[in-house]
Parts: structure tokens; sequence; C-alpha cells
């Protein structure tokens, strides 16, 4: 996988990541997973003469957050397949 993480092309679009090196840490996963895109971001934009507007400047009481609402989810995991499920009714054949 890594001769694809190392092609010559336009942009860098892959990055390959250890699993087994990072699977005991989510937030180093993710770090690792997500550190080029940044620059992948930057160089896309670079390629299409896209200029970045000017920063904005908040005050912290501009700054709202808003709840979102809880998803419930369930897992039933049989033998053959995994089916995720919601809250509500089920309705067959609908």
């Amino acid at each position: 996988m890594e001769f694809l993480d190392d092609a010559k092309g336009k942009r860098d679009i892959a990055q390959f990541v250890e699993f087994n090196k990072h699977s005991d840490s989510r937030v180093d996963l993710t770090s690792v997973t997500l550190r080029e895109v940044p620059s992948q971001l930057v160089g896309y934009f670079q390629s299409k003469g896209i200029q970045p507007l000017p920063p904005i400047i908040a005050q912290e009481a501009e700054i709202v957050v808003e709840e979102e609402e809880e998803i419930d989810l369930s897992l039933d995991i049989g033998e053959e397949e995994i089916v995720v499920s919601g809250g509500g009714l089920y309705v067959p054949g609908f």
C-alpha cells in the first residue's frame, strides 16, 4: 500500500496508517489519520486559484453551540450480519 501513498501525481490523496501501531489510542489514530488533510486542502485550493477569505474575529459571547438531539441506535449482531436499528416504530414492508 505504500506505493499508493508515495505515488507521484498532481496531489497526494491517500494516507495509509498502520492501524495496529495506533489502535490502543483513538486520539493518536485520529491524529495520524488526519495529519495530511490540512496540506491536501490548501494544495487543492491553490491549484484552483481559490484565495482564503479574511479571518473572522468573534467574541466568545457571539459563539452559540446548539445541543443536538441524541440518536438512539442499537446493534443486533447475528452470525451472518449486523443490523443497525434506531428507536421508533418498525413497520414491516414499509
